[in-house]
């Protein structure tokens, strides 16, 4: 059910990437905190203070913050492996826009 409900994003970012996107996840939570800490996942939509956990412990970067109609407010975020490219981070809100 959670890899149909991210259909219409796998179908957006193949559009935009013009290439196949493979939607993953892990069977428990321990396995999916595992997997975003080793870097198994080129990008994980995971809560904001998970996303925060990633960030520090695993060098995760957030890209964007959304709220979701069926979710509470910012409960939601995207985050990038960080690359060589530096710290650069953003929440997705004006106020970030440099």
């Amino acid at each position: 059910m959670l890899l149909r409900n991210y259909l219409p994003v796998q179908a957006y970012l193949e559009r935009e990437l013009r290439k196949s996107v493979e939607l993953l996840t892990a069977s428990d939570f321990r396995s999916f905190h595992a997997n975003t800490q080793q870097g198994q996942y080129d990008l994980v939509v995971t809560a904001s203070h998970l996303g925060r956990l990633a960030q520090l412990d695993a060098g995760w970067l957030p890209l964007v913050r959304y709220q979701a109609m069926h979710r509470t407010p910012s409960s939601l975020g995207y985050l990038e492996r960080r690359q060589e490219c530096g710290p650069a981070v953003g929440s997705g809100h004006e106020s970030d826009a440099r």
